[in-house]
């Protein structure tokens, strides 16, 4: 499914480029103002001057990583009910598993400032929730409880 719905949005406008970082689909490659980067080093290089981000995830389990990446830098982000999984919906642009509705999505975000502003919005309450520290916070508390169920056990 990844591929569709950039193959859609790639009709119209021309002078938008899109890449694909980390594992892509073999259909996206080839196709015009498409760039496929593999893996990159630097987050924050890769997501610097994004005008919006489409995730159309149709497998897997738990919060995709990749989502919340995008929402917390407050780029307006598009995905799959699979994409947004364990994820609160209001983050995001739109969520969607139609095709053509996610192509539409992007090329929406893209030409309404509007979308910018709620992914700003977006991001200050993500950040809340999903953030570095309270993702360390969650971890360390379930470390510490995890030791001392282990030590009341003996």
């Amino acid at each position: 499914m990844a591929a569709r719905p950039f193959c859609t949005a790639r009709r119209t406008p021309p002078h938008h480029r899109g890449w694909s970082r980390g594992c892509a689909p073999r259909a996206l490659s080839g196709l015009p103002g498409v760039e496929l980067t593999g893996f990159v080093d630097d987050l924050d290089e890769a997501y610097s001057g994004l005008r919006a981000t489409v995730s159309p995830i149709d497998r897997g389990a738990g919060v995709k990583f990749k989502v919340i990446e995008s929402i917390v830098r407050g780029i307006p982000t598009l995905t799959t009910t699979v994409g947004a999984e364990g994820i609160d919906t209001d983050l995001f642009d739109l969520v969607s598993d139609d095709d053509h509705e996610l192509a539409q999505g992007v090329l929406d975000a893209l030409s309404n400032d509007g979308a910018a502003v709620r992914a700003r919005k977006a991001a200050m309450r993500a950040r809340t929730t999903y953030g570095a520290r309270e993702f360390a916070k969650e971890y360390l508390s379930g470390v510490e409880d995890a030791l001392m169920s282990r030590q009341a056990r003996g």
